[in-house]
């Protein structure tokens, strides 16, 4: 008999939890009803719930909707925060911050997790859109509105958007990512999205298609200018500084095709024509990309124009590369649940929570507040050290063995010139992760490396344990930890 979940709480885990042996089963039934990867339709109304990271590691944010919309733009600064500035007012009851003094939740505070950032709630501050016109007839745009059918299917980094409609006589898919490839953390911290579209004519008569896409913003400081080149046409906005003597950034379109440029109403667009005879497909790849002086990419390119050229002339290797890694994550015969949810907190590499201090990485302890990659909250952290290693021994030796170890060993659990608090989990977990990113290299080149700093790291806690007199490998003594609290007696957490 299953239990009642009003009446479960009461006991405290108990050994025989009751639970209905039909739901156990299906928890690990490849194919059953419950076993559904991230998923949307237009039909009941759950595109909404989708929004997809689709920029490169640490290049700032950028989302799509389940509808295959873009939207939270937060790239066009050199330290984005990855947020939506917004306040939300407290539910009612919930005391509040400062003694009940501040009455709304403030956007680093909570306010986008109270209120998901969508499309439609706030306006993106680019002009932005794709739309397909049909035999120079009906126009289609790319979105939830002109489509009777709009499914989506997330296989992450991937997200794959299919439109159908009566009085559309092709069949429309929208594949959009930007290059991950676990081990080659240059190819997957691209400042840039790619979007290809897949068009088929399924019927028996030839179709033109005219596929159009378009940037615009509106500034007096934006120049645009179309670009013409043998491995892809663009065109790229110029932002310029107030004084306008010299460039502040670059935001381009670019597609791996023959194109036409064009200029309407302050917006900058490509459009594409393609005849489809019956039967017949073609892909369009098209690519966003932006140079906005992130530490990320500005080693490598100088504008948005060279983006998009580096796609274009190796679209081909990274598109395999990333859908091969798909395609290897999904070849398993355990549930898509659990395989989605393994892999869903990898999302956050492809947000403004990952940042670069020139050559040091770094990352926010939330969403745009904590500074400092902290020590016990990035402790916890598993997937971007077996994804991207390289990242993770960044860590270890450009900021806790390289700039901020004290001299007794210790490491500050917020590393900065000025905070020099040890948080007791934190240095432990700064020796369990310089073992695993020994694990997770070739060779034992790391090792050698920071020995001397992992051994002090260990001699910190060493002397700790000596302060109470006792080598009983129970840490006494004030011990600052994860929840924000101070312990005072053994520990053996």
């Amino acid at each position: 008999m299953a239990a009642d979940p009003a009446e479960l709480y009461r006991e405290l885990i108990p050994e025989d939890k009751r639970l209905d042996p039909t739901w156990i089963e299906s928890l690990t039934e490849r194919g059953h009803a419950l076993d559904r990867g991230i998923s949307g339709s237009k039909k009941d109304n759950t595109l909404k719930y989708i929004g997809m990271p689709v920029g490169g590691i640490a290049c700032g944010t950028l989302i799509m909707d389940g509808a295959g919309q873009l939207y939270s733009w937060d790239i066009f600064r050199g330290r984005p925060l990855g947020v939506v500035k917004q306040e939300i007012p407290l539910p009612e009851g919930y005391q509040g911050f400062r003694n009940g003094r501040i009455k709304k939740m403030r956007p680093l505070d909570g306010a986008n997790y109270m209120n998901p950032p969508t499309f439609d709630q706030f306006a993106p501050p680019v002009q932005q859109g794709f739309k397909l016109t049909v035999d120079g007839e009906r126009a289609f745009l790319i979105g939830p509105q002109d489509w009777e059918t709009v499914e989506f299917t997330g296989r992450w980094p991937l997200g794959t958007v299919r439109y159908a409609d009566p009085d559309c006589p092709v069949e429309v898919q929208l594949d959009a990512y930007s290059p991950f490839i676990p081990l080659h953390v240059e190819d997957s911290k691209l400042p840039a999205t790619i979007l290809c579209f897949s068009l088929t004519n399924p019927t028996s008569e030839s179709h033109t298609i005219v596929l159009e896409g378009w940037l615009g913003k509106d500034a007096k400081d934006v120049a645009s200018h179309p670009i013409d080149r043998s491995e892809f046409t663009a065109v790229v906005l110029e932002f310029a500084d107030a004084s306008q003597k010299k460039r502040r950034g670059s935001l381009g379109l670019g597609v791996l095709d023959t194109a036409k440029a064009f200029t309407q109403d302050n917006v900058s667009g490509l459009r594409v024509s393609i005849d489809l005879a019956p039967g017949a497909s073609r892909a369009v790849p098209l690519f966003i990309a932006w140079h906005f002086g992130h530490h990320a990419y500005t080693h490598r390119f100088d504008t948005a124009t060279d983006v998009i050229g580096y796609i274009a002339r190796s679209y081909l290797r990274l598109s395999s590369d990333t859908h091969s890694w798909v395609n290897t994550w999904s070849d398993t015969t355990l549930p898509h649940w659990f395989m989605d949810r393994s892999m869903a907190s990898a999302s956050t590499m492809q947000t403004a929570n990952l940042q670069f201090a020139g050559d040091r990485f770094w990352a926010w302890e939330g969403i745009g507040a904590g500074a400092g990659t902290c020590t016990h909250v990035w402790g916890y952290a598993q997937t971007m050290a077996r994804l991207f290693p390289s990242l993770e021994r960044n860590l270890r030796e450009k900021t806790d063995f390289g700039l901020y170890q004290l001299p007794d060993g210790g490491v500050p659990f917020r590393p900065s010139k000025d905070k020099q608090k040890v948080a007791i989990d934190g240095q432990c977990g700064i020796v369990l992760r310089s073992y695993r990113e020994h694990l997770c290299s070739v060779d034992d080149a790391f090792l050698a490396r920071n020995w001397p700093s992992i051994k002090k790291a260990v001699e910190y806690l060493i002397a700790f344990d000596k302060s109470d007199d006792a080598y009983d490998g129970l840490l006494d003594g004030q011990q600052h930890n994860t929840l924000d609290a101070e312990w005072r007696r053994p520990q053996g957490y």
